[in-house]
């Protein structure tokens, strides 16, 4: 029979080894790195070294009056694409703009979309095979006068040719990729998640839903469904089916990791009025949540660059 004391030691062990596979599963393993946004500067937190979930790399803004939004990294994973806003003599200008990891200066990122200037442009979002870009556009008036009206556009960086497609009122969630580059999905004005096919230029309905994200490994997108849980469904519409349980009303998804396990998605957010706002991950395998970064009062985009 073994002593009381010596279960005692056993069971510790046991619990120190438990500890350093679930720590594993939901930190050693995660890869890439994510940017995102808390207005005065941009942050990076490197998936695989924890110290920067704590204490994110910045990259500072030139003057403490800009803001930066929805950043999303360029296809070289070194250079970070968003939104600029300088004020300056009483004066606001908004441009698209890029910081280097290695050279942290901000440069204007322009564009050839013809009448469409750079400061229109939200949720700007490149295709996995580095042709695409992907935005919503600010357009004026429309059938809603009271609200914020845009229109999803893809432009080829090859052709210098842009696709203006389907009215999006307010203009809430980041538009998603498919890995092949053909399809992307979005939200309409009605709150239903839609698809668009670059290849036959046609579009449908999904479901009632928001936050749209593709799974890297197969056809399924998922989303956050008119009743608060996570849902996913294939291109075709066929098995929908529910994820997780858990309330999901206060998240925004924003992508995947490349071997697909692992969601990321910033909690609170910057649209549902959240007293403070995270970079977190969900692990489909065990369904747990992971805060990864410390709380901020809003952030104004996140992206993803699978090293």
């Amino acid at each position: 029979m073994l002593s009381e004391r010596l279960w005692s030691i056993i069971i510790a062990i046991l619990t120190i080894i438990i500890s350093t596979i679930n720590e594993s599963a939901s930190g050693a393993d995660l890869e890439g790195k994510i940017v995102f946004s808390t207005q005065k500067e941009l942050n990076i937190l490197y998936l695989d070294k924890r110290d920067s979930w704590k204490s994110p790399v910045e990259l500072s803004l030139p003057s403490r009056g800009d803001m930066a939004h929805y950043p999303v990294w360029l296809p070289d994973g070194k250079t970070v694409l968003f939104k600029y806003t300088t004020f300056s003599s009483n004066t606001e200008k908004e441009y698209l703009a890029t910081i280097a990891l290695d050279r942290p200066k901000v440069t204007p990122f322009k564009l050839q979309i013809g009448d469409i200037t750079e400061k229109d442009m939200r949720f700007p979002k490149w295709s996995p095979n580095g042709i695409f870009l992907a935005a919503l556009i600010f357009t004026e008036g429309g059938e809603s006068p009271m609200r914020d009206n845009y229109t999803v556009m893809i432009y080829n960086t090859a052709t210098k040719d842009s696709i203006l497609f389907n009215r999006i009122y307010a203009g809430r969630s980041p538009l998603g990729w498919s890995t092949d580059s053909k399809n992307i999905v979005y939200e309409t004005p009605n709150g239903e998640i839609a698809i668009y096919n670059l290849d036959n230029s046609s579009a449908w309905i999904l479901d009632k839903g928001k936050s749209p994200v593709f799974h890297p490994m197969n056809k399924h997108i998922y989303y956050i469904s008119e009743d608060s849980y996570l849902y996913s469904i294939k291109v075709d519409r066929s098995e929908r089916q529910q994820v997780d349980d858990s309330d999901w009303s206060w998240f925004q998804l924003f992508d995947f990791s490349k071997n697909g396990q692992y969601l990321f998605f910033i909690g609170g957010g910057s649209f549902l009025m959240s007293e403070y706002s995270s970079i977190n991950v969900f692990d489909l395998n065990s369904h747990k949540k992971k805060r990864l970064s410390k709380k901020y009062g809003i952030i104004h985009g996140a992206s993803l660059f699978r090293d």
